[in-house]
């Protein structure tokens, strides 16, 4: 059986399900709520974050992608980067109720970058 064939579907399932996770938590956050259920803050997101990052390390070793020479990938890395930050401001209690929605709303954005960027192999955005 290919590795392929059952790696990038479960890459991608996960990748959903953070979109989903990330959603329903900054939700709550949106609406200036806690989040209401522990497993919901921590755990299960921690544990889809994981299986993302793995998935997509075999990935990118299985399909022998460098950083240093796929300029897409290195952004997508960068986005990832800042993707971190801003979810960590989001839902850190440290940060004003307006800056965890810029926060929020930046996150978004960035994880539909790094779809973009995956699925077209295009650094512009034009």
């Amino acid at each position: 059986m290919q590795v392929m064939s059952w790696l990038l579907p479960l890459h991608i399932s996960c990748v959903s399900m953070l979109f989903v996770l990330f959603i329903w938590r900054f939700s709550y956050i949106w609406q200036g709520q806690s989040i209401p259920y522990p497993w919901l803050k921590r755990g299960l997101p921690d544990v889809v974050d994981i299986c993302v990052l793995m998935t997509g390390v075999s990935l990118a070793m299985y399909l022998s992608i460098n950083p240093w020479a796929d300029a897409w990938f290195a952004l997508k890395l960068l986005f990832i980067l800042l993707y971190i930050v801003m979810g960590f401001i989001c839902f850190s209690g440290r940060f004003s109720l307006q800056t965890k929605c810029i926060s929020g709303v930046t996150s978004i954005a960035l994880l539909f970058g790094i779809v973009y960027v995956v699925m077209t192999r295009n650094i512009n955005f034009s």
